[in-house]
């Protein structure tokens, strides 16, 4: 039974294998963002499913915090790789197969831009007090905008109380 779990065991230190911690630098590739991509359309998703959707909302808010996270790591070891091992991460691009996953990258942070205006915390999303003199957006002003109605500017800023 032991024999059997070590193959295992040893499978979840996948670290272990390498020479040093920079050799996970050197072989960390764009198709990690992949992952971001997966995560952010699925937290965007929970929240809009048909008839539970509202209770989906936190869980859909975690994974995208989730997803922000990995996003950032991710972009840290590729920044690290394209630093360290500049000359062997030029190859990426005349790769058949890694070369392709470039486009992971835009599109992980495209579910991130995404889930600003749909996941982002209640405080901020509850908008900003205009007896205040903070900046308000008023989006019925930008719909009427964008179907040709009238063209005044949908930022203003409210009067400040003194």
């Amino acid at each position: 039974m032991t024999a059997d779990l070590k193959p295992v065991l040893d499978g979840l230190k996948p670290l272990s294998r390498l020479d040093s911690p920079r050799q996970m630098i050197r072989q960390f590739t764009p198709n990690w963002f992949a992952a971001t991509m997966g995560t952010g359309i699925l937290a965007l998703a929970l929240p809009q499913v048909p008839g539970v959707g509202p209770s989906l909302h936190p869980v859909g808010e975690a994974l995208w915090y989730l997803n922000i996270a990995l996003f950032t790591l991710f972009a840290g070891l590729y920044t690290a790789r394209w630093a360290m091992f500049g000359h062997e991460a030029r190859r990426i691009f005349g790769h058949n197969t890694v070369s392709m996953f470039i486009g992971t990258i835009p599109m992980g942070l495209a579910t991130i831009i995404n889930g600003c205006p749909r996941l982002r915390p209640a405080a901020v999303r509850r908008g900003r007090d205009p007896d205040r003199g903070d900046i308000v957006v008023d989006r019925r002003r930008d719909v009427a905008r964008l179907r040709g109605g009238d063209p005044v500017s949908y930022v203003h800023a409210a009067p400040a109380q003194s």
